[in-house]
């Protein structure tokens, strides 16, 4: 005859978490061993449960921590499991011996993020008068029972931005009892999905799965301060939603958020703008069906351009320097070939005309003159050179004469 493990006694202090809400059918995977009597990797508990557990204000259900499930092993390992929840002011049929259904053995903690769960094995009687109903249930993958505790919560705390109720251990475990309307478990294979979640959540329980560039576009989110805010914003997930419209509910609950902001006067249409386009841009890489570039690192984009305008100006300043010393060397080839030398001023204003036919029309003047002038400044007969025009626009304008 099996026997209850004894439990402390809850205090007042110690709030009931007695899990009980919808399940839906889907396949089985479990594994069945008719003869050692045992299935294997029921789920015991899982992250989410709709059930407040008596907080109003906890619209968005409980959750259970990574950390409380760990801690609650010990006490699922060995647990036994019974037919149906123990109802208030009912007492079970000869003292609880008939509702024992089986044992949980080799309890763990597997998956991750919003997927991490307890599994066990439930090693069973094959008389209980439950036994093949709960089997056919498993082998034909009819999803109607499932595993749910009768237990006392330990430390707890509220999630005001999930606003959800979160277990952070648990004090004792009463019984994990076998019902057709578990909370925290679809069945005894399946999770339930949480009523709501936040696109923070969403993104660290799937970040796991992602390529490394779609989890450099997570990351780039998570680690935005200037998005913490919306990032927390409650999302309503439908029941049965597959993973990509469950994201885009968060980012969608994200950027409601942000308008929200503005409306109250919080952000400006500057800020909110920008926001918008980061949360689009990385909806886009994470949702694509191409493999993204992984982001540029904020602010390098900028380096990027400015680095840019820097190169295209030097290249345009050492084109420039290049058309100009060209330039030099024609007006000095063309003053050698029309025997003009010595006139420094002459040389230096022609260089500084725009082009090699204006410097030529300012040379054939100066022959035309008398000669080019000499360094000392004076024209052959004696006569004093014209003065040189104050720059090549003056130079120009008096050729044109």
């Amino acid at each position: 005859m099996a026997t209850r493990t004894k439990t402390k006694r809850p205090t007042k202090a110690q709030r009931a978490l007695l899990e009980w809400s919808a399940s839906a059918p889907a396949g089985s995977p479990l594994k069945v061993d008719r003869d050692k009597r045992v299935i294997y990797g029921v789920r015991v508990i899982g992250r989410f449960s709709r059930n407040s557990h008596g907080l109003a204000e906890a619209t968005g259900g409980t959750e259970y921590t990574r950390a409380c499930m760990e801690q609650a092993l010990a006490l699922y390992e060995g647990a036994e499991v019974l037919d149906g929840h123990e109802q208030p002011g009912v007492k079970r049929a000869n003292g609880g011996n008939d509702d024992v259904v089986g044992v949980l053995r080799n309890a763990r903690l597997e998956g991750a993020g919003a997927d991490e769960c307890v599994r066990a094995d439930l090693h069973y009687f094959g008389t209980h008068r439950r036994t093949a109903q709960v089997l056919e249930d498993v082998e034909c993958g009819l999803g109607v029972y499932g595993l749910s505790h009768d237990a006392r919560a330990g430390r707890e705390r509220f999630d005001p931005a999930a606003r959800r109720l979160v277990i952070e251990s648990l004090a004792n475990v009463k019984s994990v009892d076998l019902v057709r309307k578990p909370a925290t478990n679809r069945n005894l294979w399946e999770a339930v999905q949480p009523m709501s979640t936040t696109l923070r959540q969403l993104l660290e329980s799937r970040r796991p799965k992602w390529s490394k560039p779609r989890r450099k576009w997570a990351d780039r989110l998570l680690e935005d301060d200037a998005l913490a805010p919306a990032m927390d914003a409650p999302a309503e997930l439908a029941d049965g939603g597959d993973e990509d419209d469950a994201l885009w509910n968060g980012f969608k609950a994200a950027i409601d958020k942000l308008f929200e902001k503005y409306s109250s006067g919080e952000l400006d249409e500057k800020a909110v703008g920008k926001q918008v386009v980061e949360y689009l841009k990385a909806h886009k890489k994470l949702t694509g069906d191409d493999e993204p570039e992984e982001p540029v690192k904020e602010g390098a984009e900028d380096d990027d351009n400015a680095d840019k305008k820097k190169a295209d100006s030097d290249k345009t300043e050492s084109v420039k320097e290049t058309a100009a010393l060209k330039h030099k060397l024609a007006v000095r080839e063309l003053a050698d070939d029309l025997g003009i030398r010595g006139d420094t001023v002459l040389l230096d204003t022609a260089e500084r005309l725009p082009d090699l036919a204006s410097a030529r029309r300012l040379f054939e003047r100066e022959r035309a003159r008398g000669g080019a002038p000499r360094s000392g400044g004076f024209a052959p007969g004696g006569s004093a050179a014209s003065k040189a025009p104050a720059d090549a626009a003056e130079f120009a304008n008096s050729i044109r004469d």
